[in-house]
């Protein structure tokens, strides 16, 4: 009798259940010290945490993330709430050692706030995908290409010299992405099909298992991408869901339902209205508070048409001599990294016209540039090429992740290696020429002023050899548990408000949608004593306003040059003819 079929497949199925439990039973280390080199701040405990690479097979082996905390610091405790910085592969880590008193306050104090290294990033196991060795494997594979110099165009790319140069680098960058495509599948193999975002989400659960209890809600404040990790998690998860905060609105569909390559463009449709604030502050503040401008009473458009004519003549300079220290396409970087921080928008007036002054100048023959191109490249590295998360703090980053050149970082492919994974499953009918041609018409179409940037992370991704094993492509409109807290900027050059208005509607009656009146991608870059009551008061007792056009207004003392606040470049922006 109890030698039988049936018993022995009674026994091996037990056998496997408990396999399978043991392989899924996470370990949460102690909380404790981080390492120094690492974090800094003296309020922050870290721990690692065991996660299966695989949840829903088992021979794939362990993750461990690294994790780090912020206690609470108004009573009572609440729980936990988990932050999510963007990226994808951004450092928890480093961000929250840099924006621990922000988020305390951000959400009111009363939740310890736990970010970590989602796999893939940092220092968690597998950590940075890191698929070059030295800075000179990186430089060789991307020198001499649009992916390391940028395009060089002029107006809305429209001059048949400036097309002609573009389109000639076809064949070269691809075989530059099937290359990098293939170093990183040599070194990891399998790891990278474990990456997605998917699997970050049943992290995140495990997490609050581990910390808050089996079946706890889950609350979450996610930013940039950390909104889309947000929006898989609560429609795979909508029973957890608790209090979430999705600030700075990816829409879904542009990563689960249309090739990246191809749909870049459209998250580009409000930088040219962030330009125009820029320039309508500049003409405001006149030249002692921007040194773009010429003259005191200047129009935004006469600032706009200094600065296109500095454009043109970087341009015409890089065309005539190809070792030009400063090229239009250096000049476009730092126009779109300022997109990010409006409050900085003086001091980057400063890096355009010391860039200006060196038009025509020679790269020395070292191979290294001057100070200021050299700043503009490096900020080119980690953040032009589209990476979500890019804001107004600075992260820390170990030396190696934070070493580039143009084209790429060591530190940069996790947003590939995660972002691209996420992607559709690559287009066979797609062809490189098919990512040129939608540069150039976002150029025409959408962004004139940057909508030629280089996106390293995104172009390649119809080439990248992996996609994530298990991947959530929706629906995105499920029943919640609890109401969630939808914000936007009225004028963010990544995540559009449009998105997150998107995103609010498919949730419906389930979302509250607030609008905040300014610039900058995600509210993080502005000060608004509104949105932190609302944010605070939600993670607080769950209570959100009612209405459906609820817009805070950043506050009035937060200038983005000197004597020129948010209020006044909106009344004043109009006036700025592209």
């Amino acid at each position: 009798m109890l030698s039988s079929p049936v018993f022995r497949l009674l026994v091996l199925i037990a056998s496997a259940t408990l396999s399978f439990a043991t392989m899924n039973q996470n370990t949460l280390s102690a909380w404790g010290p981080c390492d120094p080199t690492v974090i800094q701040n003296p309020i922050l405990t870290c721990a690692t945490f065991d996660v299966p690479l695989d949840y829903l097979g088992g021979s794939a082996g362990r993750a461990q993330l690294a994790l780090v905390k912020a206690n609470a610091t108004a009573e009572p405790r609440l729980g936990t709430v988990f932050y999510n910085p963007g990226g994808p592969g951004v450092s928890g880590l480093s961000d929250l050692n840099g924006s621990a008193g922000f988020l305390l306050n951000y959400t009111g104090g009363h939740y310890d706030v736990v970010s970590w290294d989602p796999r893939g990033t940092g220092i968690s196991n597998p950590g940075n995908i890191l698929c070059f060795d030295t800075i000179d494997e990186v430089s060789d594979i991307f020198s001499g290409s649009v992916t390391a110099n940028g395009a060089e165009y002029t107006g809305n790319f429209t001059d048949s010299g400036d097309l002609e140069r573009f389109f000639g680098q076809v064949d070269i960058v691809q075989q530059k992405y099937e290359e990098i495509g293939q170093r990183c599948l040599d070194k990891y193999g399998d790891t990278l099909k474990f990456l997605g975002s998917a699997y970050t989400a049943r992290d995140l659960v495990a997490m609050t298992d581990a910390i808050e209890g089996a079946g706890s809600p889950i609350n979450f404040v996610g930013i940039s991408y950390g909104t889309f990790l947000g929006n898989i998690l609560i429609n795979m998860f909508p029973e957890r869901v608790g209090h979430i905060i999705l600030d700075g609105v990816v829409n879904p569909f542009m990563l689960t339902q249309t090739d990246l390559a191809l749909s870049w463009g459209q998250f580009n449709v409000e930088a040219d209205n962030v330009y125009r604030g820029l320039v309508a502050g500049c003409a405001l503040a006149g030249p002692s508070g921007c040194p773009i401008s010429t003259a005191s009473g200047q129009t935004p458009n006469e600032v706009h048409g200094i600065m296109t004519a500095n454009l043109q003549a970087a341009h015409d300079a890089a065309v005539a001599n190809p070792s030009t220290q400063v090229t239009s396409s250096l000049l476009r970087i730092i126009l779109y990294l300022s997109f990010f921080n409006p409050p900085s928008w003086a001091q980057v007036a400063q890096q355009w016209v010391e860039a200006v002054a060196q038009i025509g100048g020679d790269s020395p023959s070292n191979g290294t540039s001057s100070a200021t191109a050299q700043l503009a490249s490096a900020s080119m590295l980690s953040s032009a090429m589209g990476k979500f998360a890019m804001r107004h703090r600075l992260r820390p980053q170990r030396r190696q992740e934070s070493a580039n050149v143009s084209g790429i970082s060591l530190g940069e492919m996790p947003v590939v290696a995660i972002g691209c994974g996420d992607d559709i499953d690559a287009l066979p009918n797609v062809t490189m020429r098919d990512v040129f041609e939608g540069v150039v018409n976002t150029t025409r179409n959408i962004s004139h002023m940057t909508g030629g940037v280089w996106q390293t992370h995104a172009y390649g991704c119809n080439l990248w050899p992996v996609r994530a094993a298990e991947r959530f492509e929706g629906p995105f409109n499920s029943t919640l548990a609890n109401r969630v807290l939808v914000v936007g900027n009225t004028f963010d050059q990544v995540t559009a408000f449009s998105s997150a208005k998107l995103v609010a509607e498919m949730l419906g009656d389930q979302a509250t949608l607030v609008r905040l009146n300014g610039f900058g991608h995600t509210s993080f870059g502005a000060r608004s004593a509104c949105l932190v009551d609302i944010t605070s008061t939600y993670m607080a007792n769950g209570s959100l306003p009612l209405g459906q056009d609820i817009v805070c207004e950043v506050n009035e003392d937060l200038e983005l040059f000197p004597g020129v606040n948010t209020q006044a470049i909106l009344a004043a922006m109009g006036s700025v003819d592209l």
